[in-house]
């Protein structure tokens, strides 16, 4: 949603005229251009940090012990459960983390490049 407003809101500088080239004229678009630079840096960072760190890059399942899905299925239900329930489940865990991060990733990258546009420093 916010970057739906965000976007609308470039559309209607735009009919105004105060678009991303007027940038050095115009203060309302000077501003909305450096929102849209901030914004272009926390999509970086997450596609960077956020996404690598909370989200598997592969679909093999991790055998370091360091799986969220761990905390998920713990040892207070293994006992309860059979080892091949427990192991399916974390293994389902661990794909649908790595297909949201492929989902996910893209949408990111392409609101940052979005947000690319309005850096216009050189003209």
């Amino acid at each position: 949603p916010l970057f739906a407003m965000f976007s609308k809101l470039a559309t209607l500088l735009d009919l105004f005229g105060w678009g991303k080239r007027k940038r050095k004229t115009k203060r309302c678009a000077a501003a909305f251009a450096d929102v849209a630079c901030a914004l272009r840096d926390i999509l970086q960072q997450l596609v960077e940090c956020g996404i690598q760190d909370n989200l598997p890059s592969s679909v093999e399942n991790n055998s370091d012990g360091d799986d969220k899905s761990d905390a998920i299925v713990n040892d207070d239900l293994a006992f309860i459960l059979e080892d091949k329930i427990v192991e399916q489940t974390r293994t389902h865990i661990h794909q649908a983390r790595y297909r949201s991060r492929l989902r996910v990733e893209p949408i990111l990258c392409n609101m940052a490049e979005v947000c690319q546009t309005f850096d216009v420093t050189d003209l």
